[in-house]
């Protein structure tokens, strides 16, 4: 298995618990092949080949051409300033993304005159993953039609992590869950439990949630770090329709 202290210190990148127990086996060897990764870190097999994609495209590992196929990881600078080039592009796509809605919000609520004094729809600003994943939970307590959670494939893990509870709870009330992502992943909800939630695939993701069509909450940050993160919860059935127009 490989070194904890190193385990905790390549976490710390953004890596998930599998990614960074491959990507820790392949510093500390020169080249394995996915059968030996999954022994040495503890990866089911199944799970391998997806796991050494997603450090592929985080340009942290590279594949080479042999039988059977071996993969090591690059040299930590030149991997280090692949991930910071990843990360940086993420963020520009999540700019434009906020631009784009920004936009939208500005032509709606021109078009609408005053959003608060027609409709009586409310705002509230939430500080902090820990506020945020607390305020989605009880709306997914309470919601009674429908629930969708668009999200980039790492920030979609961490909410279904934390909230599947009453996502869950929510399905047997026959609400229905609909997730939307940017990586396909078959078994994300065999994973958490929520079989019966549909999954969807979109290359341009926004970081969006709604509730009841009634209810909607944009991500505002860049999930530098839980503290950091920033969102807005605004109670508008107008809002809600035309951001599910928007995302689906």
């Amino acid at each position: 298995m490989p070194s904890k202290n190193v385990l905790e210190l390549v976490k710390k990148i953004g890596l998930n618990d599998y990614e960074a127990k491959a990507f820790t086996s392949l510093l500390e060897f020169e080249s394995l092949s996915a059968v030996d990764i999954s022994e040495k870190s503890g990866i089911p097999r199944p799970r391998v080949y997806d796991i050494l994609d997603s450090l592929g495209k985080k340009g942290l590992v590279v594949s080479m051409p042999s039988r059977p196929v071996k993969f090591r990881a690059l040299e930590l600078q030149n991997g280090f300033e692949n991930l910071k080039k990843t990360r940086e592009d993420a963020f520009r796509m999540e700019i434009g993304a906020l631009d784009s809605i920004n936009q939208d919000l500005s032509k709606l609520i021109k078009n609408k005159a005053s959003l608060n004094e027609s409709t009586g729809d409310g705002a509230w600003l939430l500080n902090g993953q820990k506020a945020i994943y607390s305020k989605l939970d009880s709306l997914f307590l309470n919601a009674t039609k429908e629930i969708i959670i668009s999200s980039h494939a790492e920030g979609l893990e961490n909410k279904l992590k934390a909230l599947k509870g009453n996502l869950e709870g929510a399905l047997k009330k026959g609400v229905n869950v609909k997730l939307i992502t940017n990586k396909q992943n078959n078994s994300l909800l065999e994973k958490h439990g929520l079989s019966k939630a549909k999954l969807s695939v979109n290359d341009r993701v926004h970081r969006i949630a709604l509730i009841d069509n009634n209810q909607a909450m944009l991500f505002l940050s860049n999930q530098l770090s839980n503290k950091e993160d920033k969102a807005i919860l605004i109670e508008s059935p107008e809002l809600a329709s035309f951001l599910k127009q928007k995302i689906s």
